[in-house]
């Protein structure tokens, strides 16, 4: 019972912190532009998820995972406004993109609960958490290898 009181505690405290956070990401954006932080930001999510690989203990993993999930709904956001951008005079592509990438997210995000949480109850222990932020460390990399090939600064 205190575990989940702890974990809702984390939960609202996380979600508090995006709200204060992200109008900031969106005016650096603004300021250094759009690509350095599509870029930045799966490379700092790559190194987080991979030091909980290296590492999986509550010490490490809680703080990471706060700290990985206000940046992936700023990597997000930051898409969205890319696709924005470039795709302004045409609400149907811009809403299909949009729409694509919110279930790249979601089934990236379900697939390392899922498979973290099969594999955790199955006995795996670490091992699970290992894999988990294994994939999710992945997924990462793609957004990264995606992110400087495919975006092109559109300040």
């Amino acid at each position: 019972d205190r575990a989940s009181e702890a974990i809702a505690s984390l939960s609202a405290l996380g979600a508090a912190a995006e709200f204060a956070l992200l109008p900031l990401v969106g005016a650096l954006s603004d300021a250094v532009g759009r690509r350095p932080l599509l870029l930045s930001i799966p490379a700092i999510a790559l190194v987080m998820r991979l030091a909980v690989v290296r590492s999986p203990s509550l010490l490490v993993m809680v703080p990471t995972t706060l700290l990985v999930s206000m940046m992936i709904n700023a990597y997000v956001l930051l898409v969205g406004v890319c696709f924005a951008d470039i795709y302004r005079h045409d609400s149907t592509k811009l809403a299909a993109l949009e729409g694509q990438t919110a279930a790249v997210w979601g089934a990236a995000y379900a697939v390392g609960m899922l498979g973290g949480g099969n594999l955790f109850a199955r006995g795996f222990g670490a091992k699970a958490l290992r894999a988990a932020y294994g994939a999710s460390a992945v997924c990462a990399s793609c957004a990264l290898v995606l992110a400087w090939g495919a975006t092109k600064e559109t300040l």
